[in-house]
């Protein structure tokens, strides 16, 4: 079995609804929404199936006070469905890998974000934000889907500022690419 990779990218963003979205969907049938495209691999393997699309939502921290004492937290989404397929209503997604680069930091021991200065968060595979979400290397953790015998499956992540982090006012933003492995 060859492992394939689909990538896509979305952005996080502190203080700006604006947000774009660059994605990369090499072979596959998207539908050009920005934030969606088809993988190019198949929902049990059979073209009848259809097609594995993957529909990634931005993170939006909104307003970040560093004056507060708690963390400031956020979710996005990794969405898989089969779609296109003659018979995609009944087909189950294929196993997957779901992989996240560093960002702008390079590393995924402290993500930042990039502005008037930089602002330091994480993202995370749980809400009690213990595991961090990256590729496997450097104390992160992939996550794995389409195991569930489901038609669609929606993978959450968690995003977090810690308190206390005196940066000059403005919009800061990183870009993260999402790698779908199959």
């Amino acid at each position: 079995m060859s492992m394939k990779k689909i990538l896509f990218a979305f952005v996080i963003v502190l203080m700006t609804f604006n947000i774009a979205l660059a994605q990369n969907r090499g072979n596959g049938r998207g539908n050009g929404n920005g934030n969606q495209g088809g993988g190019g691999f198949l929902c049990n393997g059979n073209f009848f199936s259809g097609f594995v699309n993957v529909s990634v939502s931005n993170m939006n921290f909104g307003n970040y006070n560093p004056a507060i004492p708690s963390p400031l937290d956020s979710t996005f989404g990794v969405t898989l469905s089969c779609v296109n397929g003659f018979f995609s209503n009944f087909a189950t997604l294929p196993p997957v890998s779901i992989s996240l680069s560093t960002g702008n930091s390079g590393n995924y021991g402290l993500r930042t974000m990039n502005g008037p200065s930089k602002l330091n968060y994480q993202i995370y595979t749980d809400s009690t934000f213990s595991t961090v979400w990256g590729n496997g290397t450097g104390g992160s953790q992939s996550v794995s889907a389409g195991y569930n015998g489901a038609n669609s499956q929606t993978i959450y992540g968690q995003g977090q500022i810690q308190p206390k982090q005196f940066v000059k006012p403005g919009s800061y933003a990183d870009t993260i690419t999402v790698t779908v492995t199959y």
